[in-house]
């Protein structure tokens, strides 16, 4: 276990390829900002973290406190974003229904134009809960973070920022309770799952609410 400093200084003289340990909990002042060097002056540290995995690794990917995937910390977001789908399981075509030509649609009248938005949006609102909607979604992000995580192909670091709290958040909602439960046990299942180069870094305000996971 990693805790902070006020200097950040943690990481001098190591590197994600040869840390003893793949997972790192690191709690604290994580929204302080402190001095890195001349090029980029303070940063917070999630930056700082991936600065120094820039030197060795070819992907950081952070999970957001919103439940995204962001890929901002890489010297190029859209490619390293393509090498994490390129690392991630492909389901098999399907070819049970054959390809029909569109028509082009009839012209709506003006005073339609309300009606057919409202429609629009009700049916995009049914496709979601027919997939599970936002839950279903980390559920989603959080197994291709997974398979990342098995994978032996890419050294990574990965990034959980605040997870505990996101995850405190969802269970305070009896609603999303199932969810956080399904979450949690995605995540204990790491430790033993976690591939000899990666590094997993959890950020945390508070170190206790990590304890449970």
């Amino acid at each position: 276990m990693s805790t902070l400093t006020d200097t950040h200084r943690f990481l001098y003289g190591r590197s994600p390829l040869t840390v003893d340990k793949r997972i790192w909990v690191c709690s604290g002042q994580i929204h302080d900002w402190f001095y890195h060097d001349l090029l980029f002056g303070c940063v917070n540290v999630r930056r700082t973290l991936a600065l120094w995995a820039l030197e060795h690794l070819p992907l950081t990917v952070t999970f957001t406190r919103e439940g995204q995937l962001d890929f901002s910390d890489n010297r190029d977001p859209a490619a390293a974003e393509a090498l994490f789908n390129g690392r991630q399981v492909r389901r098999p075509a399907r070819y049970g229904q054959r390809w029909q030509p569109q028509t082009a649609p009839a012209a709506t009248p003006a005073g339609d134009s309300d009606a057919t938005a409202a429609r629009a949006h009700q049916a995009a609102e049914n496709v979601q809960q027919a997939v599970g909607g936002a839950e279903q979604g980390v559920i989603n992000t959080l197994q291709r973070l997974t398979h990342l995580i098995r994978s032996p192909d890419v050294a990574s670091l990965i990034i959980m920022d605040e997870f505990g709290e996101y995850l405190e958040a969802l269970e305070l909602n009896p609603q999303q309770q199932a969810v956080a439960l399904r979450i949690r046990e995605m995540v204990r299942a790491w430790p033993r799952e976690i591939a000899h180069h990666h590094l997993l870094v959890f950020l945390a305000l508070d170190e206790s609410v990590l304890e449970r996971i």
